[in-house]
């Protein structure tokens, strides 16, 4: 077997992650790999008209906790190693674009394109607040690694740090 290399100039660094996930196997010419799914969990629905869409998951950091947001206007939590969903957060009134698990797992933070963040505690299902106005739809929630703050960033040139225990 061949072994190819590839080298990234400076420019190009950027795109390394990109390449090697999309264009290395056709540069090295080396076969698509087969991927198979290790589960599929079914979202469901929310009414007997239409399935949820997901528009958005994360992963908690130990792999316990799966989160979807979905354009039903929800959050579904599922526990990763039986698929069993473990609650339905409700609140939005848009679809949810974004939703991002905290390093501890014990919150969870949505975004939705009704211009509102929420953030939950994961193991209850309760809204512990929500910010209902950032001026424009929610496209990106992320925790910074001590769980006490979260950006917030959408279809604007603001980005928004929220303080986890006080809004």
């Amino acid at each position: 077997m061949t072994q190819k290399t590839i080298q990234f100039t400076t420019s190009t660094s950027r795109l390394a992650a990109f390449a090697i996930a999309c264009v290395l196997p056709a540069v090295a010419g080396a076969a698509t790999p087969s991927v198979e799914a290790v589960r599929v969990i079914e979202c469901g629905a929310s009414d007997a008209r239409c399935p949820a869409v997901v528009t958005g998951v994360a992963v908690s950091a130990d792999g316990g906790t799966i989160a979807a947001a979905s354009d039903d206007h929800s959050v579904r939590v599922w526990d990763a190693a039986t698929g069993e969903m473990r609650t339905r957060l409700t609140g939005h009134g848009d679809w949810v674009r974004a939703v991002a698990l905290s390093p501890d797992g014990g919150l969870l933070a949505s975004g939705a394109n009704d211009h509102s963040m929420c953030l939950w505690n994961t193991s209850s299902g309760e809204r512990l607040f929500k910010v209902p106005n950032l001026g424009c739809a929610v496209a990106a929630v992320s925790f910074h690694p001590n769980s006490q703050h979260l950006a917030v960033a959408g279809f604007s040139e603001r980005l928004h740090i929220v303080n986890t225990s006080t809004g």
